[in-house]
């Protein structure tokens, strides 16, 4: 989706926006491991084609998650 083509129906009508705010978050989202306890806040930047509806989230600042996968009960997904 980053590159401007969905990724369900490759489409080259994607709109993404740096500036887009969640009402019920300000854009920031809180990530909790298993116990709860609280990862990093980080901003998504939303991803959406305008031809099938498919939406993707991006993080803004990978910078902000880099000890994610050391927090408990994060694991890599497989393939």
């Amino acid at each position: 989706m980053k590159d401007g083509h969905c990724s369900i129906c490759n489409s080259s009508e994607v709109y993404a926006c740096q500036a887009a705010r969640f009402f019920s978050s300000n854009a920031k989202v809180y990530l909790r491991d298993e116990n709860g306890t609280e990862n990093p806040r980080t901003a998504f930047v939303p991803y959406i084609c305008m031809d099938c509806g498919f939406t993707a989230m991006y993080v803004q600042d990978m910078e902000a998650l880099k000890d994610l996968p050391k927090a408990k009960g994060w694991q890599k997904a497989a393939k």
